[in-house]
């Protein structure tokens, strides 16, 4: 694994999206957020339905999430019940902001009411947050 580029003038921060298809609303809802930066080449979006036809679509998920200098996981009951979500991107994507501490900053966002304080790493994420920029549990209603 690469330490990331750091985002210049030349490079606009590029963002990993983390969203399970039943919230896709939750996901355009975002991306609207985030679109005068996007237009404005401050910001490069990445979510799954970047993939391409003919792609393989996990070495492609992969590839994002090690280019990615934010993730932004939009937290749901559908997020959290996602076997691939947590049991592959989710773990990737807490190893990579350990790993390079400052090389990734990780915003859980609540997008909807859910029981997240069920799941171990939420909660460790909510601890570190307090202490730690770039690890926020916030609340996206």
């Amino acid at each position: 694994m690469t330490d990331p580029v750091p985002p210049t003038a030349d490079r606009p921060r590029t963002i990993f999206v983390s969203y399970s298809h039943k919230d896709e609303k939750w996901k355009d809802r975002l991306l609207t957020h985030l679109g005068a930066l996007r237009n404005q080449a401050r910001l490069s979006v990445w979510h799954d339905r970047d993939i391409r036809p003919g792609d393989e679509w996990f070495p492609t998920i992969q590839e994002a999430m090690e280019a990615a200098d934010i993730a932004i996981l939009l937290i749901t009951p559908a997020f959290l019940a996602s076997t691939f979500i947590q049991e592959t991107e989710v773990p990737y994507l807490l190893k990579r902001h350990e790993q390079h501490k400052r090389g990734l900053c990780i915003f859980p966002v609540l997008a909807t009411p859910c029981d997240w304080e069920a799941s171990e790493w939420l909660i460790r994420q909510r601890e570190i947050g307090s202490r730690e920029p770039g690890l926020v549990v916030d609340n996206f209603l």
